[in-house]
């Protein structure tokens, strides 16, 4: 199983990345300010929804797509994508990868 990690490169994401209890691969995340024109030009919102929010949302989508050109460019195959506050307790991975499960989303939010 290969489980990449996004995680800032700044003092909070290193914080983060001491904590987890887990092999992985760091992927570097986005902030608004490193995320690609081609997403911010794309990106659209609700007209309500707050300018700071809806760049949070940018840097997290272009971090997300940063895992997938990795995942792509690499030909990865049994892959999990977590951010750097996810703590993985084993038994309940061992019991998702058994399960053949193709596609999970694991805490997610829809």
């Amino acid at each position: 199983m290969n489980i990449l990690v996004i995680s800032l490169d700044n003092k909070e994401g290193t914080k983060r990345r001491e904590k987890l209890n887990y092999n992985y691969v760091w992927v570097k995340g986005h902030t608004f300010e490193t995320a690609p024109d081609w997403v911010k030009e794309k990106f659209t919102t609700r007209y309500n929804r707050k300018v700071v929010n809806t760049h949070a949302a940018i840097g997290v989508l272009s971090s997300h797509l940063k895992c997938f050109e990795i995942i792509i460019k690499n030909q990865m195959e049994n892959i999990i994508i977590c951010e750097d506050d996810a703590l993985l307790k084993t038994e309940h991975l061992e019991t998702l990868i058994q399960s053949g499960v193709d596609t999970c989303l694991l805490s997610g939010v829809l």
